[in-house]
């Protein structure tokens, strides 16, 4: 973006990926949660479901692709745990002492690199 030829390549940001992929699981996992009252260990699933839909800022032909084999890019733990009672309840009824909580990694693998980016998000708080 400061180089001289405008036909230099671009260098971004190498988190954002991971960070984009990431947001965009948080918002299916919320939907998810606050339909049913349960978080999903089936991240296509829920792409499927219509959990990710442009009305909660996550983009379906993306989390489907790098829900795909990807060229081996995208590697995803999904952990969830729908029998807590700790974590942030979105749906009704709410219950004072909380609700299930989801934890989510997941390491990219920057293809001809070897470069791994890491980033994670967790429920596992209760508001």
């Amino acid at each position: 973006q400061f180089e001289a030829n405008k036909d230099a390549q671009l260098c971004g940001n190498i988190e954002f990926p991971v960070r984009y992929v990431l947001a965009q699981v948080y918002q299916m996992e919320i939907a998810h949660a606050v339909k049913h009252g349960l978080y999903s260990r089936d991240l296509v699933g829920l792409v499927k479901s219509g959990a990710c839909s442009i009305d909660n800022g996550c983009n379906a032909d993306d989390m489907l692709y790098a829900l795909s084999d990807s060229g081996g890019v995208f590697d995803f733990t999904v952990d969830v745990d729908n029998t807590a009672a700790h974590c942030v309840k979105y749906s009704a009824p709410t219950n004072y002492t909380g609700g299930p909580c989801f934890k989510v990694s997941l390491k990219m693998t920057v293809p001809d690199t070897g470069f791994e980016v890491l980033g994670f998000i967790s429920e596992d708080r209760y508001l």
